[in-house]
């Protein structure tokens, strides 16, 4: 008791419950702002062979299954058929691309992961199924989904930083070179509206640097 008065026993939260996927190669993992344990699941789609779509202030846009060109490859009707997934996993709340929010309410599977099952970011109404906690089990089978989707981005992107590094000074192009000149352990805060969309639609993935949005 503390000054006399009752003893406050404190409320200890159960362990989250995590919901088990079938195995599956064609999974994509989408991370929006505000999410958490993104190392953990960013691990994990590797391991799985899935692409991993990340916002920038979702702080998955890293490592060799980023797909950093998201916003042109779902925005071309051509790629988006031939891409929906068996299951989509998202953390955080998506929606600086609305071609990517366009196709999420495509995907038959969506699971949607919030740490408070009272609340949860579904911005496209399409969250199939709603967990604490996934395990994504890694799957037999080759790796043509993610080389697929790799294969796309790089071109993409290839073709943007051409645009960009032709075209002079632009938004765009501050928001790309920015990000590559800041230095490890920095935090960038982006404003919100176009400055947070040139960076989603221009930053190339990276380590190191942490980004906030005023969404």
């Amino acid at each position: 008791a503390v000054g006399g008065g009752t003893w406050v026993r404190p409320r200890v939260a159960p362990p989250a419950v995590a919901l088990h996927l079938p195995p599956t190669r064609r999974g994509v993992l989408v991370i929006g702002d505000g999410a958490v344990n993104v190392r953990r699941y960013v691990a994990a789609a590797g391991m799985a062979g899935w692409p991993v779509v990340s916002e920038p202030s979702g702080g998955g846009r890293y490592g060799d299954h980023a797909v950093s060109a998201y916003h042109f490859l779902l925005g071309t009707a051509e790629f988006a058929d031939e891409h929906v997934p068996d299951v989509v996993v998202t953390l955080g709340r998506p929606g600086v691309s609305r071609p990517l929010l366009s196709w999420l309410k495509r995907v038959e599977e969506h699971i949607v992961v919030a740490p408070d099952l009272s609340r949860w970011p579904d911005p496209t109404r399409s969250a199939t199924q709603v967990a604490q906690a996934v395990e994504i089990p890694v799957a037999a089978g080759d790796d043509a989904w993610l080389h697929a989707w790799r294969r796309a981005d790089l071109a993409v992107r290839a073709a943007l930083d051409e645009v960009l590094d032709a075209s002079g000074l632009s938004e765009p192009r501050v928001a790309r070179d920015l990000v590559d000149l800041m230095p490890n352990g920095a935090l960038l805060f982006c404003g919100s509206s176009m400055p947070i969309r040139d960076l989603d639609q221009a930053m190339r993935p990276r380590r190191g640097l942490r980004v906030l949005a005023n969404r």
